[in-house]
């Protein structure tokens, strides 16, 4: 074989290993999954019920395999891969690309700590919102759901109780929790944050912006035994996305059943985070592996300091998406709506899991 044929053979298996598993219709799918997490912790076990449900419900034709610890695709890259279909699907984070900016409004401080709220108002305005549906489909991804772990928290090596005693702290935060550690005086470090761990371990950090359940995903109570119940709102731009292309090629019962049971996890998490945040508090309390966990609560005089500071955000969102041509005000308008829907279905009907 020629040294040109050599290169194009070599080519060729390089493009297919880009290629989503399929874009013709199949009798059954191996879906690689990509995910930058740990295969533990609240978010892991029921991702796993999904697929187990999945697999379940389309009789063996719907298999998914995850990759765990970013080891297909980092959270940076994560939409361009499964865009690209080096993965078939992924779990994003919203905040760690610029290809996901216009669903910023889902991750600004003070704005909801309800878990099944947060979520499902994101998806309605993902899944109705035109402009965001004109962006996601410039990167190739759909949108199945929209994930979020809970009320964000402050876990620092030193008690931080006082907008004070955060001043000067080096925080590692993303997207507009970067932000509003800027107004609360703190010194922005940014880095993945998987990194978050050794960043608090060697004192690069000296907070982190952290969630209860993936404290005891990450392991992240041996390097952080404080943590601040700032309950500064959801982070819900983030979710599991299937390469576009992908799943327009399967058949219309497959893709009802991945829709249909990727709603049902949003439903699924959310309940888990309810019943398992007080749990995993009081286990870290106590103690976990020796290691024990001090838990800050902030008096509401000096909650409200700290909403104050995270005041210019929403504005702050409807002025960049103006300036990059879009309507802000209109997408605030339609997520606050879509908030305050959920809000009400909660205060009359109760969450899906207590019918």
């Amino acid at each position: 074989m020629t040294k040109s044929a050599l290169i194009g053979t070599a080519a060729a298996v390089f493009m297919t290993a880009l290629t989503p598993t399929t874009l013709v219709a199949q009798d059954s799918y191996h879906l690689r999954f990509a995910d930058i997490g740990p295969p533990r912790g609240t978010r892991a076990e029921v991702m796993m019920w999904w697929a187990d449900e999945i697999k379940s419900r389309s009789d063996g034709r719907v298999e998914i395999e995850f990759f765990w610890g970013g080891a297909l695709a980092n959270p940076a890259s994560m939409v361009d891969s499964v865009g690209s279909g080096l993965a078939d699907m992924g779990y994003v984070v919203g905040e760690y690309t610029t290809l996901l900016s216009r669903m910023a409004f889902a991750s600004i401080p003070y704005v909801e700590n309800d878990p099944w709220v947060a979520m499902r108002a994101t998806f309605d305005t993902v899944s109705e919102n035109e402009d965001v549906q004109d962006q996601l489909a410039e990167t190739g991804v759909q949108f199945l759901n929209t994930f979020g772990p809970g009320p964000t928290q402050i876990l620092s090596r030193e008690p931080i109780t006082t907008v004070e005693e955060f001043a000067g702290k080096k925080f590692q935060g993303a997207g507009a929790w970067q932000d509003w550690g800027k107004a609360m005086g703190a010194v922005p470090v940014t880095l993945p944050y998987h990194e978050g761990y050794q960043a608090l371990e060697r004192g690069t950090t000296d907070a982190l912006q952290g969630w209860i359940t993936v404290t005891r995903a990450y392991k992240l109570y041996e390097v952080s035994p404080h943590i601040t119940l700032a309950n500064s709102g959801m982070t819900t731009s983030t979710g599991v996305v299937i390469n576009q292309e992908l799943f327009d090629s399967m058949p219309a019962d497959l893709k009802a059943i991945l829709q249909d049971t990727s709603v049902e996890l949003m439903d699924r998490y959310a309940q888990a985070l309810t019943a398992e945040t007080d749990t995993i508090m009081e286990a870290l309390t106590q103690g976990v592996d020796g290691y024990k966990v001090t838990f800050h609560e902030l008096p509401e005089d000096e909650l409200a300091r700290w909403k104050e500071r995270a005041a210019f955000l929403v504005p702050a969102y409807v002025d960049a998406a103006n300036e990059s041509g879009l309507d802000g005000q209109a997408i605030w308008d339609a997520y606050s709506a879509n908030l305050e829907k959920y809000r009400q279905i909660v205060a009359t009907e109760g969450y899906p899991w207590t019918e």
